[in-house]
């Protein structure tokens, strides 16, 4: 049989999910049934997933946009997707983010009408309405890929039902951990957060919450991440305690062999990477009501869920101290392990990615 040939396309590969994501599908898929060709159309020093660059059995092509002017400088990206699109030919074209996916669905010829698969990081319950026109625009010729299940129904119910049976859902996924220390805590708690400074990942609640926990001086909060909005006000509250402790990013795997506790308190998320993760790494989690989305984490079954506010999260972090301390908390992170590997692997979202592309190759 022959391949499936395949172009990736995204603009550069910063830190973020949806990028990890995407690499983590490039580095998977079997390459014995499908040719990748990945496209960085605004390649810079500023790559993060440099990983990607020595992936054997892939095609890499770089371009940089140096035109400092935004508008020049998107012509330019337009004008470099329409030339590889035109001058190639692809069986499927994959692309993942807003901006990506509006681009490529511009200048892609006809020939690759139905043979666009389009992948929406965004959370449409809080995206403003200009992207839910474009992706309802989209659709007629592309297939549309939601990570959510609660963004997917918001979009399909958008949708004139001919148009339905091109929406999909397929969740992240994620590598299985060896990671299995974490019943030992030694008296020491350690809770984490994870995730860029922003209004929207809300770390200032965190911090306001853990500086109400008694001082124990074995209860302490790590925080890691790229910076954003937030990230003064949360210095400014770090610098007057001494338990709270700021960390670039980097090394995730580092960060969850530290922690003991992952509190998510974002007002929304579509599908919270950062929670599989620690779920598969067998960590206790407490998630807001608001990122919990598609209803992951059933409260004290396979973590904790807080309604958003101070009070209750406070009392959520009290229970999940006293639930390690007793040891009692180690079901719920042996049943969130469980849910985690059976929901969320790395092969049950390759498969169904490869299928999708199959089935869309089989019919075009």
């Amino acid at each position: 049989m022959n391949k499936i040939k395949i172009a990736f396309i995204i603009s550069n590969l910063g830190q973020g999910g949806a990028e990890k994501q995407f690499v983590e599908l490039i580095k998977n898929i079997d390459k014995t049934c499908f040719e990748i060709h990945l496209f960085l159309y605004a390649f810079n020093n500023k790559m993060f997933y440099y990983e990607i660059l020595s992936i054997e059995d892939i095609i890499i092509t770089k371009n940089e946009l140096k035109n400092k002017n935004i508008f020049i400088k998107i012509l330019e990206a337009l004008l470099y997707l329409r030339s590889i699109l035109k001058h190639n030919s692809y069986d499927i074209v994959f692309t993942s983010l807003f901006m990506n996916n509006l681009f490529v669905y511009i200048v892609a010829p006809k020939r690759y009408n139905n043979k666009l698969v389009l992948n929406n990081r965004t959370s449409l319950s809080y995206s403003n309405k200009y992207q839910l026109i474009f992706y309802k625009w989209m659709i007629r010729k592309s297939y549309i890929v939601f990570n959510s299940n609660k963004s997917l129904l918001v979009f399909l119910n958008k949708l004139k039902w001919e148009h339905h049976s091109r929406v999909k859902l397929i969740y992240n996924g994620f590598e299985k951990t060896m990671n299995n220390d974490h019943s030992n805590t030694n008296g020491d708690i350690l809770f984490g957060g994870l995730g860029r400074q922003s209004n929207e990942k809300n770390f200032m609640q965190l911090c306001r919450v853990f500086n109400k926990l008694s001082e124990r001086e074995k209860i302490l909060l790590y925080l890691k991440g790229t910076e954003g909005n937030q990230t003064m006000d949360i210095c400014k509250i770090a610098d007057g305690n001494k338990r709270i402790f700021l960390f670039e990013a980097g090394n995730t795997l580092e960060f969850f062999n530290s922690v003991h506790v992952l509190v998510i308190p974002s007002l929304f998320e579509g599908c919270p990477n950062v929670l599989f993760e620690a779920l598969m790494n067998k960590k206790l989690c407490i998630i807001s009501k608001g990122a919990n989305s598609d209803n992951f984490v059933t409260h004290l079954y396979n973590g904790i869920v807080y309604d958003g506010t101070d009070d209750d999260l406070l009392d959520k972090m009290e229970l999940a101290i006293n639930l390690l301390l007793n040891h009692k908390g180690n079901e719920i992170i042996n049943t969130g392990f469980e849910y985690g590997i059976s929901n969320f692997s790395m092969e049950k979202m390759v498969n169904q990615y490869s299928k999708l592309f199959s089935d869309i190759y089989e019919n075009y």
